[in-house]
């Protein structure tokens, strides 16, 4: 696995189910993990957009943001 957060099942579950999504939304809580959230998100990108996946990144600036967006 590329990203040291996910584990390979969770790869190979993205691989198999990929082909129905074009688009993603990468919720960020930027307090998260100690300011880790945000390097961890651009990791992500980057492996999703490999997989030619679009992405846009949000970064929470207050309580509810998250929900609004998902």
């Amino acid at each position: 696995c590329a990203l040291p957060i996910c584990s390979e099942l969770t790869i190979a579950s993205f691989d198999e189910t990929m082909g129905r999504f074009s688009r993603a939304i990468i919720i960020v809580n930027p307090v998260s993990g100690r300011g880790r959230s945000q390097r961890i998100s651009e990791r992500v990108q980057r492996e999703l957009e490999n997989r030619d996946l679009a992405c846009a990144v949000c970064v929470t600036s207050g309580s509810g943001d998250a929900m609004n967006w998902s």
